[in-house]
């Protein structure tokens, strides 16, 4: 959805003596948020509650709970500033992924986070990222909400402070997400048509048998993580192993916004013959 925003004002920054646009809709009824985005710097926790704008402390390393001290900060200098407390609103962002298993989700998780790691590293003159800084830091007071712990803090945190990528996604573009794709290679697939379609076949006889003993499956996922009633039935009434057409548009889509960005050159073409479970 697209709302026509106008320029209705403006702030200055009590720090650096720059200017900050206001922007409202057309009728003049609604401000756009501006939150600001903090590190680790006393003084960009002072800026903020200067300014009476709300707070959103960006958290990828450590422990979240160090940063309290920094948030006490914000909101004295807010008060001292004018402002009231229920204008000088707190946000958490932390690096979360999920997976079919928390194993899986650190596995897959780990190769793209200790290289991008390692080279935000080499600017700021840190060592390279290893696996057990990585698993340190996504242990239960970590920054790093990976697998289980991301399920755990969904489950704990009030509705309006969880966001859910797919439903923001699908209010955005109309679409739907596909969080994950089980492909081949071109080439694979032209040369052992038979080996994937078989691949293909045994990932589907797993679903229909899950689909067919759901019972059974909700029981042993219990008996692993126990979690409260009626979760697990909600959680595998809602995935979709089907790489329908709405899924295809999904993924296209997707893909049209990689491309826009430049983080791919041209869009893949899928083969309709490959198309099976995956999504």
């Amino acid at each position: 959805m697209e709302v026509e925003m106008k320029i209705r004002g403006l702030m200055m920054d009590p720090v650096t003596n720059m200017p900050i646009v206001v922007l409202k809709d057309a009728n003049g009824s609604a401000v756009l948020p501006i939150w600001v985005g903090v590190g680790g710097t006393p003084t960009s926790f002072v800026r903020a509650g200067m300014l009476g704008l709300p707070l959103m402390v960006a958290i990828i390393g450590g422990e979240p709970h160090r940063f309290r001290p920094l948030i006490d900060l914000y909101r004295k200098a807010g008060l001292r500033a004018g402002h009231s407390a229920e204008k000088l609103t707190v946000g958490l962002h932390s690096i979360g992924f999920l997976g079919d298993t928390t194993r899986q989700a650190a596995d897959d998780f780990y190769t793209g986070y200790a290289h991008t790691f390692t080279e935000i590293g080499k600017e700021r003159g840190s060592p390279l990222t290893t696996r057990a800084q990585f698993d340190a830091v996504r242990g239960p007071t970590g920054a790093l909400l990976i697998g289980d712990a991301a399920i755990d803090a969904q489950l704990s945190l009030p509705v309006e402070h969880v966001y859910d990528l797919g439903t923001l996604w699908h209010d955005w573009t109309g679409e739907q997400t596909v969080f994950a794709v089980w492909v081949a290679r071109r080439e694979v697939y032209e040369q052992n048509a038979e080996d994937v379609r078989a691949c293909m076949h045994a990932l589907t006889d797993s679903y229909t048998w899950a689909r067919g003993n759901m019972g059974t499956v909700i029981e042993r996922a219990q008996q692993i993580i126990a979690r409260p009633p009626g979760f697990y039935e909600n959680y595998y009434a809602k995935l979709n192993f089907t790489f329908h057409s709405a899924a295809q548009r999904g993924l296209a889509a997707y893909c049209r916004e990689l491309q826009a960005i430049g983080a791919i050159e041209t869009m893949p073409r899928i083969l309709p013959e490959a198309i099976g479970v995956g999504s």
